[in-house]
């Protein structure tokens, strides 16, 4: 991820938790007669929880060595841009 320029941040690590209740109140209907283990495999189930309005959160992990100088508001600006995209 290029936060400016002159420097890139190395992410080594991404996720996101998704609250379970908004995941059964949302996509319960499409997806509940999937047992859990095929969910994992169902790439249109993540296609639908990035598209569904859900509450999450999104865990960035990076190297702290590749972080001298960099403001994490820029990080974080940075990361949601990608993210938007």
């Amino acid at each position: 991820m290029n936060i400016i320029r002159i420097k890139t941040l190395k992410v080594y690590a991404f996720g996101f938790y998704v609250h379970p209740f908004d995941v059964c109140q949302k996509l319960g209907p499409k997806y509940s007669s999937f047992p859990t283990y095929e969910l994992n495999n169902q790439h249109e189930f993540y296609q639908d929880l990035l598209r569904e309005d859900i509450n999450m959160t999104v865990r960035l992990v990076v190297s702290c060595k590749s972080c001298n100088g960099i403001k994490i508001k820029n990080v974080r600006d940075s990361f949601e841009k990608s993210l938007r995209a």
